[in-house]
């Protein structure tokens, strides 16, 4: 997926410390390969890390579940599947 369009400006840094937002199944070692990072991440880095996460056992998560710039006609409550 692409970020273009987005409306996080350039020099957005995340307002949480990395260790309180990672995924327990997916590390930032794992990710970015044991490299120092900072304690607040920067937008890129963050944006990185949770597309790595996502794609990690389904690389092609967002083509096979995602469907962007789609229009939402309708939306209807499943009482069997409480969804």
């Amino acid at each position: 997926p692409s970020n273009e369009g987005s409306h996080m400006y350039e020099a957005l840094w995340t307002n949480g410390p990395k260790e309180a937002i990672e995924f327990f199944d997916y590390t930032y070692d794992e990710h970015f390969g044991g490299v120092a990072l900072p304690v607040y991440l920067p937008r890129q880095a963050m944006f990185e890390y949770l597309i790595g996460r996502v794609t990690k056992h389904c690389p092609d998560f967002f083509e096979k579940y995602m469907k962007f710039n789609t229009g939402i006609e309708s939306v209807r409550f499943v009482e069997a599947k409480n969804k």
